[in-house]
């Protein structure tokens, strides 16, 4: 089934007094719905989206859209002919013969609704003129930069399955997108790196990762994936990150997890500690007598995303001496005996 040639205007679905805002919002949102590259093989949608497309090549030029609404041109962005004289054959609407006017059908729009010419576009595919039609030339394409953005983002919504689709920057077929996987140790992932990444076309290709990347998250490359037919886009190779798991550090957003040993002196009297952190040792200052199961924020010790920065906390785990002896088991019994303190759920 293929879309017949219709009236501009209603094939957009505005008004015939319409701005140039409203068009090229009106044809942005009828675009995404039948757009080659997300419908490869389907017949209809590309005529619907070559006859949109003709359509906005009409409305949108201020020069042909007057010619159009003259009746100089046809819905198909065609030269029409003209009445030149009274004497011209053809038949009378409204009293539009003998004034010199050009022809213009007053039932068009219906008429045109229900036209079915296959002809017409496969002329224009193929270039040649319909029969008895010398004048004949297909608008060019739409030349409109927020069009471009609209069909970056139709390709990037589609690119998450890999196929092969019209780009819009060429004659020919888009090439496939490429989906492969990067492994990073943890550090990596929170801080940020590059990476190579060999390709089973026998190149590498250079993957940025940005500070706080998180496990799952899939990164573009535009262009990187395979090669399009002459002048078409190529495919975008798609990363996804693998994030190891660290033996002590765990992430939440911005912020960091770990936990922090202290023996039974240290939870005591409190103090500098140091600790082994992502990038080397940590000094961190504990309050004295804190408490097993605590939990100590460190101000932005944590990850960094643009101008936002989280936190370090730190669980405190006391761990008791492995092989105490009976003069330590000793001192402590009889000092809690002179000081007994509160247990809770005790």
């Amino acid at each position: 089934m293929t879309v017949g040639v219709q009236d501009p205007y209603r094939l957009l679905g505005v008004l015939r007094t319409a701005d140039e805002r409203t068009i090229r919002s009106a044809y942005r949102q009828k675009v995404k719905d039948c757009h080659p590259d997300l419908h490869p093989g389907d017949r209809q949608a590309e005529e619907r989206f070559k006859a949109l497309s003709v359509a906005y090549a009409i409305l949108n030029d201020a020069d042909k859209r007057r010619r159009y609404d003259r009746g100089e041109l046809g819905p198909d962005g065609t030269a029409r002919a003209r009445q030149s004289s009274a004497t011209s054959s053809g038949p009378d609407f409204g009293g539009m013969r003998g004034h010199n006017k050009p022809f213009r059908d007053p039932y068009l729009d219906e008429a045109f609704d229900e036209a079915d010419d296959p002809v017409i576009w496969q002329n224009r595919t193929q270039g040649t003129p319909p029969p008895g039609r010398d004048d004949f030339a297909p608008p060019p394409p739409p030349a409109d930069d927020d069009l471009t953005d609209l069909f970056r983002e139709i390709f990037q919504d589609g690119a998450t399955r890999p196929q092969a689709g019209r780009g819009s920057g060429g004659n020919g077929l888009r090439g496939r997108d490429v989906r492969y996987t990067l492994t990073l140790s943890f550090a990596e992932a929170c801080y940020g790196t590059r990476k190579r990444l060999p390709l089973n076309t026998g190149r590498d290709v250079t993957v940025p990762i940005p500070p706080a990347s998180e496990n799952g998250q899939v990164i573009r490359l535009s262009g990187q994936g395979q090669h399009g037919a002459t002048m078409a886009l190529a495919g975008d190779l798609l990363v996804e990150l693998q994030v190891q798991p660290h033996p002590f550090f765990t992430r939440k957003g911005l912020d960091l997890h770990a936990p922090l040993s202290l023996n039974l002196a240290e939870a005591l009297r409190g103090g500098r500690i140091t600790m082994t952190g992502l990038r080397g040792q940590l000094a961190v200052m504990v309050p004295a007598g804190i408490g097993n199961g605590q939990v100590l924020r460190v101000s932005k010790l944590g990850l960094r995303a643009g101008e936002m920065t989280g936190d370090l906390y730190l669980t405190i785990a006391v761990i008791l001496p492995p092989n105490a002896d009976d003069a330590l088991t000793t001192f402590v019994s009889d000092w809690i005996d002179r000081n007994p303190y509160h247990l809770p759920g005790r």
